[in-house]
């Protein structure tokens, strides 16, 4: 904050024009195609992802329309630590968030908490910023299913077609 207590200008692309809101503003940044680039690989997994820096990156891109972003956190009653993720228009303050819990079966481990809470962090992001990128499964979810078996199943009738009177149901 400036010391007038006003957010400050961020400055904008020449020659585009500038969002009086929100909406118009994500529509314009979604209109750029801006992905985030999977440049961190998961041997456990064995995938590539996009680690929070590039995510982070990404959604930076949305600056030139006035957009930030930033995250909060607080605990429920429960214990359960929640990572808000939220996406601001500066010149009218309107925000919109995602919050998500982190789950951690150790929370005394400070490296085990930490991946949680990036975890959190890139995940509520690419939601929020609604960042596409490259397909995670290696296209596993595009490939054709098993022929179902062409084996004839054998079906016994196991409800009772007999009526009782007595008992409408």
């Amino acid at each position: 904050m400036s010391k007038n207590n006003t957010a400050p200008k961020i400055k904008q692309a020449p020659g585009k024009p500038h969002p009086k809101d929100l909406p118009e503003a994500f529509l314009a940044f979604q209109r750029m195609g801006i992905k985030a680039l999977k440049k961190k690989n998961n041997p456990h997994f064995k995938n590539d992802y996009a680690d929070l820096e590039e995510v982070l990156s990404a959604c930076s891109q949305a600056n030139q329309f006035n957009i930030i972003h930033y995250f909060k956190s607080s605990i429920t009653e429960g214990g359960t630590l929640i990572i808000e993720a939220v996406m601001e228009f500066v010149p009218t303050k309107e925000r919109w968030t995602i919050s998500i819990p982190c789950y951690c079966a150790d929370r005394n481990n400070p490296q085990k908490l930490g991946s949680a809470i990036t975890y959190a962090k890139r995940y509520s992001l690419s939601t929020l910023f609604a960042l596409s990128s490259a397909d995670d499964d290696g296209n596993q979810g595009s490939q054709r299913p098993d022929k179902p078996s062409t084996e004839k199943i054998k079906v016994e009738n196991v409800m009772d077609t007999t009526t009782n009177e007595e008992d409408p149901f």
